[in-house]
């Protein structure tokens, strides 16, 4: 609202990255499709999504349903974001990975993991069973977990059930908060 302008600018993008890269964190995740440039700002923007820490996302589809990931940003620093819609339009499930013959094909959610725990040495490897970080097994969701009762071909790939919380699991702050420096650093 307060930039009065959607979708938001490439400089605005890359200030605000600029800006939390300044507390040093460990990983950033953009959860903004950047496949088509939003001028002004296109060259600042892809400076500063070439930080080592910065994660970006794509959208794996259909033919005519891709969103590439924004040029530049190489592939182990992509995630896939879709969202898992069950029959009644709900979202329960996550993906955390999944391939073909040809691709690997990781979360927007699993890449920000990997890439927060990092210097803790944790390998990932996918079992036949289901992924594995360090020691914690990820089982997969079958076509009868919980509730559920559906086609083998709507739980491909290595999905989980998701755990909604009501608890707050961290504090949310604006993009306005970040760009004004309104922020406690130690919440970055």
């Amino acid at each position: 609202q307060k930039s009065k302008r959607w979708p938001l600018a490439d400089a605005t993008i890359a200030r605000l990255l600029e800006k939390l890269q300044k507390n040093q964190p460990k990983v950033i995740g953009i959860d903004i499709y950047r496949d088509i440039p939003q001028l002004p700002g296109e060259e600042a923007l892809k400076k500063q999504l070439q930080a080592k820490n910065v994660i970006a996302i794509a959208k794996v589809g259909g033919v005519n349903d891709n969103v590439s990931p924004p040029p530049g940003v190489p592939t182990e620093r992509i995630g896939f974001n879709n969202l898992i819609l069950d029959p009644d339009n709900t979202v329960r499930r996550g993906l955390l990975y999944a391939e073909s013959e040809s691709e690997k094909y990781y979360s927007f959610a699993l890449r920000l993991v990997l890439q927060y725990l990092e210097n803790r040495q944790l390998k990932f490897e996918v079992l036949p069973n289901s992924p594995k970080i360090g020691n914690k097994l990820f089982n997969s969701l079958q076509a009868d977990s919980g509730a559920y009762s559906l086609p083998d071909s709507e739980v491909a790939g290595w999905q989980t059930l998701l755990s909604y919380r009501s608890q707050e699991i961290a504090k949310r702050v604006t993009l306005a908060d970040v760009l004004e420096d309104n922020i406690d650093p130690n919440l970055v």
